[in-house]
């Protein structure tokens, strides 16, 4: 899954622990990307994007109001420790994403 809003990137990446270490690291490295963050990484026993060969939304375009549950990502400036303190309430966003819209 890919989110972009306002000049920045949410990626999620799955699959075997080596694979996504190399392409984790080709994206830290690329020159077009920049304060690259991790914000979790943990062991699956499934995918939760599984279904998906690459999921994309602007979040630029959509009806901030359309779900409760996006107030509190629309109303934070972007800063990292919105992400890190809690990668639980990052996790849930993204699977609100998935869920909502489908992709």
């Amino acid at each position: 899954m890919l989110l972009y809003q306002n000049g920045y990137f949410m990626q999620v990446l799955e699959g075997e622990e080596a694979d996504v270490d190399t392409l984790y690291a080709k994206i830290s490295q690329d020159p077009r990307h920049h304060h690259v963050l991790l914000v979790t990484k943990e062991p699956i026993t499934e995918r939760s994007f599984g279904e998906w060969s690459m999921g994309f939304k602007n979040l630029d375009t959509i009806n901030k109001d359309s779900h409760p549950a996006f107030a509190d990502f629309f109303n934070q400036s972007f800063s990292s420790s919105f992400y890190t303190e809690s990668p639980s309430r990052t996790r849930e966003l993204l699977l609100l994403f998935r869920d909502r819209y489908n992709w």
